[in-house]
């Protein structure tokens, strides 16, 4: 079944460096995920992104061995910056956005950044759209060339995040029994399924040069971070052995077990909580003729997420015909206890 799409996942040297496993970074500090609550920066929103690959990455705290991906966010300048774009696209992408800078004063102590954006596309799959508006208000203090403090804030709204579901090998990397595939766009989902995605996200980036050995840097974040959704998803077809125990598929023929596509649901409101702060102390010294750069730090992480969820299992959805498929709305508020449970908070 292939995996949906909803945020940012990447694999560097076969370790997975996602919001769950600690390895997204976002201004030096860790962006947590957990459950379905994954915070998705806007691309548009970056200054830039820094891969770390191997070893290095323990420069960041925990993480795992195979590396992890840096995104720095866009910082104020002291040179006018002022840019407006509008795009238009395939599947009815419309996105506009704007980015603004500039320092305050004439001495270019204090300076801002002001960036925004605004898209709505149509989702490769049938019935299902993404919606994002996010903004990023930054300040930054600059009182002289040994000091620089940043404060950086972001904000995005995602009403509609787009297609959620797993489609089955069958009817797509592999044919259906009648030697037919499904059609690109194809959703499994019932008619009423929904996922929205609300961040909020302020702290500052901090940094004093005391002198030609000693630096000190700090970087710190809240974030809030909210999920909700009612989704209908798939779960392979009824000859699938993970099938073995639906009692809609043990009712079938044998036949028609290769066409038939068994699914679950999940209802899903979460409230992710997330403090963290990192300090650095940056020593350079000599000894002889060797040069040494020695960097210690210590860092704080607190997260928690409050979830209320419910999961549906077998025989918990109406099986959907790949032949014919019709789709329905469907009662999420039902929440029968013979195929449902409810899932625990996390902290």
């Amino acid at each position: 079944m292939a995996r949906p799409i909803l945020t940012t996942n990447l694999i560097i040297r076969g370790f997975a460096a996602d919001g769950q496993s600690q390895n997204n970074y976002l201004n030096g500090l860790k962006m947590q995920g957990n459950f379905y609550n994954d915070a998705v920066i806007d691309p548009y929103m970056l200054e830039r992104a820094e891969v770390m690959r191997g070893p290095v990455s323990v420069l960041y705290g925990k993480s795992s061995p195979g590396g992890l991906l840096n995104m720095v966010s866009k910082r104020p300048t002291t040179e006018p910056l002022k840019e407006i774009q509008f795009k238009m696209g395939t599947d009815s992408l419309f996105q506009t956005g704007f980015d603004f800078s500039d320092a305050l004063d004439e001495e270019g102590v204090y300076s801002y950044r002001l960036t925004g954006l605004a898209r709505s596309a149509n989702a490769q799959q049938d019935r299902a759209e993404e919606q994002r508006y996010a903004i990023a208000p930054a300040f930054t203090w600059r009182p002289d060339d040994k000091t620089n403090f940043t404060f950086l804030s972001y904000f995005q709204n995602e009403p509609e995040t787009g297609y959620y579901g797993w489609l089955p090998k069958e009817g797509t990397v592999e044919p259906l029994p009648n030697g037919k595939r499904l059609p690109t766009d194809f959703n499994e989902g019932a008619k009423n399924n929904t996922y929205s995605r609300n961040e909020k996200m302020v702290g500052y980036s901090f940094d004093h040069e005391f002198n030609d050995i000693f630096t000190v840097r700090q970087n710190l974040r809240y974030a809030e971070n909210k999920v909700s959704q009612n989704s209908v998803y798939g779960y392979g077809v009824c000859s699938d052995p993970a099938n073995g125990y639906s009692k809609q598929c043990a009712a079938l023929a044998p036949a028609d077990k290769g066409h038939y596509l068994a699914r679950k649901y999940v209802v899903d409101d979460e409230k992710l909580q997330n403090f963290s702060v990192d300090t650095q102390l940056q020593s350079k010294f000599a000894t002889g003729e060797v040069d040494h750069t020695l960097l210690t730090g210590v860092d704080f992480m607190r997260m928690r997420n409050d979830i209320n969820a419910w999961f549906g299992y077998d025989d918990s959805v109406p099986l959907l015909d790949l032949y014919n498929p019709v789709y329905t709305d469907f009662d999420f508020a039902s929440r029968d206890p013979a195929t449902s449970r409810p899932v625990p908070d996390f902290e």
